[in-house]
């Protein structure tokens, strides 16, 4: 097999454009400014390793005698179930003043303090906040799960997932999945792919994957679960790949909703819904949502605040969350400055902005995204051939082994010998990985041989015209 490597600066350029850009795909920036970029990039991940603590390998045996059995707790105390006329709230990293007003059920001008409090932007964290106290019947206080346990934060930077799910020796080991691209992709793969893609931290997703299905350490699903291991059976959304990107866009709504203040209450699955207490953390709420999607109010309340619940099989699984959170968090550090926006896009070069901020990547995860488009004189939105630098992208980051048309040089294929043209090529995270050789009729040769002898002319004619320079 050949293995024709992009440059690694276009490859890296042509991912960064392809997370920025959800319109028409532009033209790359620049060498030099994708290598600052590169630069930048290698700094944040150097940052963020060096935040990750250094923590013993989690055992992926199964926890045995759940009921009554536990490792000592380390949450954070629980708030008063009767705060009075008032609540006293520290503010934490994130908060905004119309995010706790949703969340509290208040104008944001009746959110008092001691100390002024900024009209935009975040809230200074631990400043004590006064805030009228008129909801009626919520939930319980109690934090059950710190947000860096929930995003994919620095906290999972040294979590193997392949290790961790080979070693547990489940169902989930030994899956496999085709995807409509003809790509097959085992159970480890899958789980982090998800996890890069909606950020969501992949210790979460496995041991919610436990509770639900037992695949991690269970053997073959019965036949009334088939191929939906979380249980949301929605048609044309089978298999783990998509059942785990529901789970994680349920995650984010309930997460990135509590923050903006939107996302206040739980409805379970016999339609009875709950006020979440507006004193919880996002990761917190977002795990009670996910556990009303598939409980009646008694056994919700049961899995999650009874002894032996999820947060102590959590604990078994992976060690102590509050230990990691307490090495990583706050996520929002007070020293944390907006960067640059920089613009992929050539000095000079004309662009449209086509959308403002909105979600990066589907429904349910946090804004994150602009939309630029070339000029092309069409509409804004209308098909550009710069896309196809965005299917190459693609094939290349998730190495999808796609057969796209691509200029390659050839050596021998299809006849050709020293010429870049364009041809079918499976292209994957090592580049152009295979040229396809069509098996073409007589004419479809012909016309080729033709448009290969017009390459060759232009080459002869240009480097006719070098010579004479």
């Amino acid at each position: 097999m050949m293995h024709r490597k992009l440059p690694f600066c276009l490859a890296i350029g042509l991912a960064l454009g392809w997370a920025t850009l959800a319109c028409n795909f532009p033209r790359a920036s620049s060498t030099a400014d994708i290598e600052r970029t590169i630069e930048a990039i290698s700094q944040t991940l150097v940052a963020a390793a060096s935040m990750a603590p250094a923590t013993a390998k989690p055992s992926p045996t199964p926890p045995a005698g759940l009921a009554g059995a536990g490792l000592p707790a380390q949450r954070p105390t629980p708030y008063p179930a009767h705060p009075g006329p008032a609540y006293a709230y520290d503010a934490r990293a994130g908060d905004t003043l119309d995010g706790l007003a949703g969340r509290f059920g208040v104008a944001a001008g009746q959110i008092t303090s001691d100390l002024p409090l900024p009209t935009q932007g975040h809230l200074p964290a631990g400043q004590r906040l006064w805030i009228p106290h008129v909801l009626g019947s919520t939930s319980a206080a109690e934090i059950l799960l710190p947000d860096s346990e929930l995003l994919y934060s620095p906290a999972a930077s040294d979590f193997d997932v392949r290790d961790f799910v080979d070693r547990a020796g489940g169902h989930l080991s030994r899956y496999r999945e085709t995807r409509e691209d003809g790509a097959e992709l085992d159970g480890a793969t899958i789980v982090q792919r998800v996890s890069a893609e909606l950020s969501v931290n992949p210790r979460l997703l496995l041991a919610l994957l436990e509770v639900r299905s037992h695949w991690l350490y269970g053997g073959p699903p019965d036949a009334a679960q088939g191929e939906n291991p979380f249980g949301f059976d929605i048609p044309e959304r089978s298999g783990l790949y998509q059942e785990t990107k529901i789970a994680a866009t349920q995650l984010n709504l309930a997460f990135y909703g509590w923050r903006a203040g939107t996302f206040t209450e739980i409805r379970f699955s016999n339609g009875e819904s709950l006020r979440l207490d507006p004193r919880l953390n996002a990761g917190s709420a977002a795990l009670l949502h996910f556990f009303a999607l598939f409980s009646e109010p008694d056994a919700w309340e049961e899995s999650l605040y009874a002894p032996g619940g999820f947060p102590t099989r959590y604990e078994q699984m992976f060690g102590s969350p509050w230990a990691r959170a307490a090495a990583v968090e706050p996520l929002l550090a007070p020293h944390l400055a907006q960067p640059v926006l920089e613009l992929p896009f050539s000095p000079g070069e004309r662009w449209s902005l086509t959308a403002g901020p909105h979600q990066a990547w589907n429904y349910g995860t946090p804004r994150g995204a602009l939309d630029f488009s070339p000029i092309t004189g069409g509409l804004p939105c209308d098909v550009s051939p710069a896309w196809a630098a965005l299917e190459m992208a693609e094939a290349v980051i998730f190495d999808k082994r796609k057969i796209l048309p691509v200029c390659v040089k050839l050596e021998g294929e299809y006849g050709v010998k020293g010429l870049f043209v364009g041809v079918p090529c499976i292209l994957g995270k090592n580049g152009i990985e295979k040229v396809v050789e069509l098996d073409l009729t007589d004419e479809e040769k012909a016309a080729f041989a033709k448009s290969a002898a017009g390459v060759a002319k232009t080459c002869e004619e240009a480097e006719g015209m070098l010579k004479t320079l």
